[in-house]
């Protein structure tokens, strides 16, 4: 029964995959071409002499995913030495900057990767028949550290769900790595051991289990200590899930922020032997259905009330807005350095800042082209301020994309009904 349930929900998510624009190349891989947009506006702030980094995609190499990505046009946006964008703010005037890149993501082909998820949901035993291939050694390193009573409570409610399946009495499909993963994602992911609930703020994973309840960063870290307690290698993916047609606004302290075509998740990938590299993200779909743009990747469980408080403190001191957006290949507006301030500026609803701000001026708009690098610039300030910290962001903005897969629990799942009216990013 609950198998049956699991193959509705995940076949959903299998449908809408040919609709993102991803292709196929070869038989066994998906990549997407898109570009990556961060724009910020800052009116105020009392912060002085201060560096802000903002997001934007690394070249990456690892985990079944292989990523590059290439500055297009930028405006206020500088490099530190190890390749991090950053704008410099202060309360002289307002701070106006965007970097704009092009983005390549290549990971195991979708199609593939969700008939792995749908099959070992709806018949374990025999998914596992199907990946018996080795695939080359264990990566015991990607198994971190965790809080023992938290992994204790968890293991046991999620060893107790799984009785209630049949093959659970097999001890060698119940203990494959494989198995473990996904329906540990199923446990956490949908609904049947934590209700999703957006929060402004990390939560502490202790009152993640006390509340059952958390977002995509609160999940993913309970996620991460159930499977490293099993020894299966893992670590969260931090970054941007691309959605075309979707966008939302929200705001902390200070600053608003714009969302378009998707928005900043975090999620679980894990190693499983006769499998490889594999996402676990049966939240939004990430490297199942949409392309994912990687900002970086956290083994960090844990969250420190510094760290809480330092990232509010920080939107308490700025006044402004910032647009993080995905755009397809084919938009008009990555053309060139004006077609792509018009669109930033209405898209923020403010005025052209050109002649406006003293920090903008420091460095005009620069196109770059293939193989050609942007100068580094050394920050003329030892403090570093993180403005948007992938995990922060993660947690502060947790995603559920898929509106329709969503819905679709209520009804298949224990999931609460308050799941149908909430939105996909609160």
């Amino acid at each position: 029964m609950r198998s049956s349930a699991f193959f509705m929900v995940l076949a959903v998510l299998f449908t809408v995959a040919s609709a993102y624009g991803v292709a196929d190349d070869g038989a066994d891989t998906s990549c997407a071409n898109l570009y990556f947009l961060n724009a910020v506006f800052i009116y105020s702030t009392n912060l002085s002499g201060n560096i802000l980094y903002i997001e934007t995609p690394v070249n990456f190499t690892d985990f079944g995913v292989r990523q590059e990505a290439r500055l297009v046009i930028s405006r206020g946006v500088f490099r530190d030495s190890s390749g991090y964008y950053y704008v410099e703010v202060g309360p002289e005037g307002p701070t106006y900057a965007y970097v704009l890149m092009k983005v390549s993501i290549c990971s195991r082909s979708f199609d593939y990767a969700m008939s792995t998820v749908k099959k070992v949901l709806a018949d374990p035993s025999s998914a596992l028949r199907e990946a018996s291939g080795a695939v080359g050694s264990v990566p015991e390193d990607l198994i971190g550290r965790f809080p023992e009573n938290v992994a204790t409570s968890v293991r046991a409610d999620f060893e107790a769900w799984l009785k209630g399946f049949s093959w659970y009495q097999n001890e060698s499909v119940a203990s494959h790595p494989l198995v473990v993963s996904v329906f540990g994602a199923a446990f956490i992911y949908l609904g049947n051991y934590i209700r999703y609930s957006a929060n402004l703020t990390p939560r502490s994973l202790d009152e993640v289990i006390s509340r059952r309840e958390g977002d995509c960063d609160d999940m993913s870290r309970l996620l991460l200590v159930l499977l490293w307690s099993y020894r299966i290698p893992s670590l969260m993916l931090l970054g941007f899930v691309s959605l075309p047609d979707f966008s939302v606004r929200s705001s902390l302290g200070g600053l608003e922020y714009v969302f378009l075509g998707g928005g900043p998740h975090a999620f679980v990938m894990a190693y499983a032997q006769g499998y490889g590299w594999l996402s676990l993200d049966l939240l939004a779909g990430s490297l199942l259905t949409h392309p994912f743009v990687v900002w970086g990747t956290s083994r960090d469980v844990e969250i420190s009330p510094e760290s809480v408080e330092g990232f509010v403190e920080l939107h308490r001191s700025i006044s402004g807005k910032q647009l993080i957006a995905s755009l397809s290949a084919g938009d008009p507006v990555t053309g060139s350095a004006k077609a792509l301030e018009e669109f930033i500026n209405t898209t923020l609803s403010i005025a052209s800042p050109a002649g406006q701000s003293q920090n903008q001026g420091k460095q005009p708009p620069v196109t770059t082209s293939a193989g050609r690098e942007e100068p580094l610039h050394e920050p003329r300030s030892a403090l570093s301020v993180l403005l948007l910290a992938a995990a922060a962001i993660a947690s502060l903005l947790g995603i559920v994309a898929l509106i329709s897969a969503s819905r679709s629990l209520k009804g298949t799942q224990q999931t609460p009904s308050s799941l149908r009216d909430r939105p996909a990013v609160p």
